[in-house]
């Protein structure tokens, strides 16, 4: 006589099945931090590269105090300066955006020039999340979109004891000039923009290394953890 599976074999065979399939879908679906990580620390880097190559600075000689135009050059040189942005719209989806704002001779109009202002990665993609701009989207690096492809859902930056949360309100920047310095908000903008090429208030110039902090959950029990030295240079120390 042939004998057949018993019940309890059956219901044996159905859980070890389930647990397979539980586990076969997280390793496909969930996230994959080692690939946020090294996109980037690359990305970071090439912002960094991309700056150094490219003059920003403009600094306001005594002949040219009465020129208008220089006035306005000095005012904005730090609006030219690349930067790697981290946004989080009204949505919650978390991004980053790498550009430099070129404005036209400095006439304080906002400008969305992103063929010129935005870096690409290389195959003509934008490096650039903006949900603001829905002619940017189909152009863009779906990458930079963090939330939707390594659903991250908070950012923390720790800098000399004190940590901020990325928010609607409140980008975190990283700004390049090319000479290696690392600054970590643009400064005063319009008439009553500041002339001084550095304002440690409004202009911070990063001296210490400080923590970033990609969380994929609002608990950061899965994360990511940067350390950002004021060279410019980027290294991970944790990952869990």
């Amino acid at each position: 006589m042939k004998r057949g599976f018993t019940y309890l074999e059956v219901i044996l065979v159905i859980v070890i099945i389930g647990i397979l399939a539980t586990m076969a879908k997280i390793s496909i679906f969930t996230p994959n931090l080692t690939l946020l990580r090294d996109q980037f620390i690359t990305h970071f880097l090439l912002t960094a590269s991309t700056a150094a190559k490219d003059e920003k600075g403009t600094r306001l000689f005594p002949t040219e105090k009465e020129n208008q135009q220089a006035q306005m050059g000095v005012k904005y040189y730090f609006k030219k300066f690349w930067q790697l942005k981290l946004i989080k719209d009204d949505k919650g989806n978390i991004s980053y955006c790498i550009f430099s704002d070129q404005p036209e001779s400095f006439d304080k109009r906002a400008h969305n020039q992103y063929q010129t202002e935005v870096l690409t990665d290389g195959t003509g993609k934008y490096l650039c999340h903006d949900a603001s701009n829905p002619n940017l989207k189909r152009h863009e690096n779906v990458y930079t979109n963090l939330t939707d492809h390594y659903q991250i859902a908070k950012v923390l930056f720790t800098y000399k004891g004190k940590t901020i949360q990325l928010s609607q309100s409140k980008p975190i920047r990283f700004l390049f000039d090319n000479q290696g310095n690392l600054f970590l908000e643009e400064g005063k903008e319009g008439d009553g923009g500041d002339i001084n090429p550095y304002d440690p208030t409004n202009r911070p110039l990063m001296t210490t290394p400080g923590r970033l902090t990609f969380c994929q959950g609002n608990g950061c029990d899965e994360n990511l953890t940067f350390l950002i030295y004021p060279s410019g240079h980027i290294t991970y120390i944790a990952q869990k």
